[in-house]
């Protein structure tokens, strides 16, 4: 049988490697988020000439090749319909980091509408390996920044998109962590906005 570990460094690697080239790559700013894990690990902060913009992207980072799927062009992840749900409900733009640590690689690719694909049963992202993150991704992520308008939060477009009760029980039991976290990060976005004004 195989041993549980106590502690597998896997995740932590990611987030490490990530704010790494936020900060020294691209010089922006990396707030991790210490609040229920419904899909968002940090918030970024673009900085121009050494001022914070007031002009956010939210990450979501998974780390470590069993979470894809691999070809020779690039990485598949899948993707939850409460996940779906609440990322494209995100009133700000939202990107998904691939940290691969063996290979010492990150990758990105923005979630919306247009990449995330129906697969049988949920969703799919690819995220080509052409798009590394790193300080040539500065240009590309500020021009996502205008995207998202200022509407509100919500964490569900209409009904539920299934009817395997596995995702809805999942959903259900997501609704009261993801009504914390999107309470944070708009309290927190706030707080920011209003800082750098």
């Amino acid at each position: 049988n195989k041993l549980m570990k106590r502690f597998d460094p896997t995740e932590r690697i990611g987030v490490n490697a990530t704010e790494r080239i936020i900060t020294k790559n691209l010089g922006w700013i990396f707030r991790e988020q210490s609040i229920a894990d419904v899909g968002i690990d940090a918030i970024i902060e673009q900085v121009e000439n050494g001022e914070p913009t007031g002009k956010f992207i939210a990450i979501q980072i998974k780390s470590g090749i069993g979470n894809f799927y691999r070809n020779e062009k690039n990485l598949t992840y899948y993707v939850s319909n409460v996940h779906y749900n609440y990322w494209l409900n995100l009133n700000i733009p939202i990107i998904l980091v691939a940290h691969l640590p063996d290979e010492d690689e990150t990758y990105w690719q923005e979630i919306n509408l247009e990449n995330l694909k129906k697969s049988k049963k949920r969703w799919k992202i690819e995220i080509p390996f052409k798009q590394q993150l790193n300080e040539k991704s500065e240009n590309p992520l500020s021009k996502i920044l205008s995207i998202k308008n200022d509407s509100q939060f919500d964490v569900y477009r209409g009904k539920a998109d299934s009817n395997d009760i596995n995702d809805i029980v999942e959903d259900i039991k997501s609704i009261s962590d993801a009504t914390v976290c999107i309470n944070n990060i708009t309290a927190y976005l706030n707080h920011q906005t209003t800082e750098t004004d």
